[in-house]
């Protein structure tokens, strides 16, 4: 663990620059688990039961899109350096990203889906969760030296893919402020901002302090599960089956079955960065990548269903995974 920390951060515990906790706080990865099904459920019956406004996810989807999301792009961006012996692990959910644009729009032409719901899958199930879900997962699978490879494949991958190419996507593809030109809203867009910010950072050497991004931070996997709940439906399901079925297939089976194929004359298949990379392309959805089309109007109530059924069910997948690994 010595040797992660010098080499991707700059005085701070890999566990602490995940989940933005303070010492205080911080509970170990397999208890953090127990958030997935406690923040569905409430999010699920606060709607079911007058305890919220209807549009309760309105508001609660901007806090996470404007001051969540900024908060943990500046928390954990600038603090990250690169090694190239790392580079597969970090490449894997860009190769997955990737492969879910090719696969989402061969397919959404053939079953002639509306472009709002080839990006909503490409998005949501072309990033995984690969840190709130990922890091409690590989710990109870591999131990916590299995966690260094993890937050290589999350930081460098799954969230720098996010900030970057989500963020395009957003901006090019949303259904929402079709007025605004794509380039002005790349350029207003909070998440792609704050990742300029942190880069501009990282070049100068700078952190903000970790007791300002933290807090912030660290509403956004409760908020972001709550307001999945929230908006989840299960009497609509009929109505985006299909894709459903396809991006789950994709995101639980697919993504780790071809990293576990072209990864394995690289890596040795007894080793933790192969392990890891396997299981991690194989997570379930990204919860804020859901949130990024919910809030961009793509397909909303598809990317809600991803993360509501995906998420419990990747924690099924990951198992039968590992037992084959």
């Amino acid at each position: 663990m010595d040797f992660f920390r010098e080499l991707f951060l700059r005085g701070e515990s890999p566990q602490k620059i995940s989940d933005g906790a303070s010492d205080e706080t911080r509970h170990s990865p397999v208890e953090q688990l127990w958030l997935i099904p406690i923040a569905l459920t409430l999010g699920f019956f606060a709607r079911r039961y007058p305890l919220f406004p209807e549009n309760a996810h309105t508001a609660i989807n901007a806090f996470i899109i404007t001051i969540s999301v900024p908060a943990t792009i500046l928390q954990k961006i600038p603090s990250l350096t690169f090694s190239p012996e790392l580079a597969l692990i970090a490449a894997m959910p860009w190769i997955i990203l990737a492969g879910a644009a090719i696969f989402f729009i061969v397919l959404g032409r053939l079953l002639k889906w509306p472009g709002e719901t080839v990006w909503s899958l490409v998005l949501v199930a072309g990033l995984g969760n690969t840190s709130f879900v990922g890091f409690p997962v590989l710990m109870a699978f591999y131990g916590s030296d299995s966690i260094a490879y993890g937050v290589v494949a999350d930081q460098l991958g799954t969230f720098l893919a996010l900030a970057t190419i989500g963020s395009l996507i957003v901006a090019t593809k949303s259904p929402v402020q079709q007025n605004i030109h794509p380039v002005r809203r790349l350029l207003t867009f909070p998440p792609f901002l704050a990742l300029l910010a942190a880069f501009a950072m990282r070049l100068g050497g700078l952190q903000l302090p970790d007791s300002i991004t933290a807090p912030f931070a660290a509403t956004l996997t409760p908020l972001a599960l709550f307001a999945t709940g929230f908006q989840l439906r299960f009497s609509k399901i009929e109505n985006n089956a299909a894709p459903l079925a396809a991006g789950l297939f994709w995101k639980l089976a697919a993504a780790p079955a071809i990293v576990a194929f072209s990864y394995a004359p690289f890596l040795s298949n007894a080793g933790l960065p192969y392990k890891v990379s396997v299981l991690e392309a194989g997570m379930g959805p990204m919860i804020t990548a859901g949130l990024l089309a919910v809030s961009s109007g793509l397909n909303p109530r598809l990317a809600g269903l991803m993360i509501g059924i995906g998420t419990p069910l990747s924690l099924i997948s990951t198992y039968v995974w590992q037992l084959w690994l």
